[in-house]
């Protein structure tokens, strides 16, 4: 089949990642084609936070990032990560970008504690962790009145994009990499959407930055046991780029990687609600009825190593879902799932929780025993869950270690519970890369004319210190584009 169209380079995905290399390639004078296979981007950055992490000390933040980089990622990919993140701020302001409470970003070397515009310090997920002081705060993009930070991101990447006259092929799926059999290189690709497929020739090379797996349950049955919820917009990162990269002999990384939040999974909406607790008086039980974390002080980002964790003696996943529980005060204290991002984040969540009881998302019942009935836990252990919760209340001593300033009684009727699950924001895995943004075969050999950015082989591991993947994605993009125009395809 004659190829129908040629790019300098091919971006695939029309997020922060395939934005920012499309915006750094046709800055550098590459003739650049976006495919995103959805009707609209944006995608998961759209849905996101927003937030962009800052560098205080740039050795300490190296040091930090791969201490906590577990499961091997190079220093040369964390070096490479940092240093951009320091430029990070003045590549958007250079695009013409506004940030948030602040007419620039914070400056490096800001003593600890100190803030500017609204942007502190201190704030790694892992603050006890060696040289965490070396992250900055989050920078946020101003955008229009009540917008998201992910909302004003996007609007932002997609203007500049759109300023450039980059052309986006909207509904154009890659279905497969592009390979000359001679040489080994990747020289395009081949797309679906239309009639028929259609193949389109990349002269330097192909970004794939199509993002992870939040909706491709069968990898999560493979890697977590169970399919999980995600909060992001469905059937967008469904695994695309990982099969792509497979097929040509792509080396994994980081699969079981996952940034998830504790949240709800309701039948009438396919993507899952945050969990947001309007005051202290919860707490979480698994299947059996028995609590098995500090709710209050549990890691941001952390609810899929918690709640994955498989019973020694049945071999279940006793904690998908578990169960949130709570009284008549904390009904009546707020809702219990606002949306400040996520692909649900329009939901108008009713202000004392009645509409969603009513729906049937939440259970309700006079007495304890009763919840347990309705939730199907054993009744006696609940009652002692509840019963230890409100006495280590008082006596400031819980096995979950829960701080006695952060627990509220539980014990004003109704009661009330709702199922909780690990909900995805991130999956990290996907086809390794180096500092260059080169995908690697399974013998560590780059892959010549293929490249990665964003959550699509992500430099995290297990553990994720917050705001990692946007800045990730805008980093990572601007150097698989750089890399992709030095290539000289070559």
């Amino acid at each position: 089949m004659t190829a129908e169209e040629t790019a300098d380079i091919l971006v695939i995905g029309f997020g922060a990642a395939g934005a920012a290399a499309a915006i750094t390639a046709h800055d550098l004078g590459a003739k650049v084609i976006l495919l995103e296979k959805a009707v609209a981007g944006g995608g998961s950055t759209e849905a996101s936070g927003g937030n962009i992490r800052q560098i205080r000390d740039v050795e300490g933040a190296i040091r930090h990032f791969c201490t906590l980089a577990d499961q091997g990622t190079p220093e040369d990919v964390v070096v490479a990560q940092v240093h951009g993140l320091t430029l990070l701020p003045e590549w958007l302001l250079e695009l013409g970008a506004h940030f948030r409470g602040t007419d620039a970003p914070v400056p490096l070397g800001l003593p600890s504690g100190e803030s500017a515009g609204g942007s502190t310090f201190g704030q790694s997920a892992f603050p006890d962790v060696e040289d965490s002081e070396a992250l900055g705060g989050r920078l946020q993009l101003a955008g229009t009145p009540n917008s998201s930070g992910g909302e004003a991101l996007w609007q932002f990447l997609e203007s500049v994009v759109k300023a450039r006259k980059i052309p986006v092929r909207h509904g154009a799926g890659a279905k497969r990499l592009l390979r000359d059999h001679q040489s080994g290189r990747i020289v395009g690709v081949e797309v679906s959407g239309g009639s028929r497929p259609q193949m389109i020739d990349a002269r330097l090379g192909v970004i794939l930055a199509c993002g992870g797996f939040n909706w491709a349950p069968e990898m999560h049955v493979d890697l977590f046991g169970t399919v999980l919820p995600a909060l992001t917009p469905p059937h967008r990162n469904s695994g695309d780029g990982i099969r792509m990269a497979q097929e040509v002999g792509a080396q994994l990384w980081h699969m079981s990687a996952i940034a998830a939040r504790f949240g709800y999974q309701f039948p009438e909406y396919e993507a899952a609600f945050k969990s947001t607790p309007p005051s202290n008086g919860f707490f979480y039980v698994d299947q059996l009825g028995r609590r098995f974390v500090d709710e209050t002080g549990v890691i941001f980002h952390a609810a899929g190593r918690i709640m994955l964790e498989r019973d020694p003696y049945t071999g279940k996943l006793v904690r998908c879902p578990s169960f949130m529980v709570f009284d008549e005060t904390t009904r009546l204290s707020g809702p219990i799932g606002p949306q400040p991002n996520g692909h649900n984040r329009t939901y108008d969540w009713s202000s004392d929780n009645h509409v969603e009881i009513d729906r049937g998302w939440i259970h309700r019942a006079s007495t304890i025993a009763e919840l347990a009935a309705w939730i199907g836990v054993p009744a006696p252990e609940l009652e002692r869950t509840a019963s230890r919760y409100n006495a280590a209340r008082l006596s400031g001593s819980d096995d979950c270690r829960r701080s006695p300033q952060k627990m509220e009684p539980v014990e004003k009727p109704p009661f009330y519970a709702v199922p909780l699950w690990p909900c995805l924001l991130n999956t990290q895995g996907g086809p390794r890369r180096n500092a260059r943004a080169e995908v690697l075969d399974v013998h560590g050999e780059p892959i010549p004319g293929l490249y990665s950015a964003g959550e699509l082989g992500s430099m995290w591991g297990q553990l994720y210190p917050g705001a990692g993947n946007i800045g990730e994605a805008l980093v990572t993009g601007q150097i698989a584009a750089r890399s992709a125009w030095e290539s000289d395809g070559l």
